[in-house]
């Protein structure tokens, strides 16, 4: 449920609204965690579950970001090696 919440905010912002998607998935997560808790009521292992399940969504977006720089900015190096 987070996870379509997130995509479909970012749909309707980009392709509906023409806003910004990352601004409407960032007030989407305010929005539920400031007043979203008394509507869903999780037991503990699901809630565990969410947690960790956004944890290794965020290493794995976070490894891939840094290995296009390092691959990006290794390829610039190479590229002007004779202005070195």
């Amino acid at each position: 449920l987070t996870l379509t919440a997130c995509y479909l905010a970012f749909f309707v912002a980009e392709e509906v609204a023409h806003s910004s998607g990352v601004l409407a998935v960032v007030t989407l997560g305010v929005f539920l965690g400031a007043l979203g808790k008394p509507y869903f009521q999780v037991r503990k292992e699901v809630e565990e579950t969410m947690h960790h399940f956004w944890f290794m969504v965020s290493f794995g977006a976070n490894t891939i970001i840094f290995i296009l720089a390092g691959v990006i900015i290794g390829r610039l190096v190479c590229d002007n090696v004779d202005y070195l």
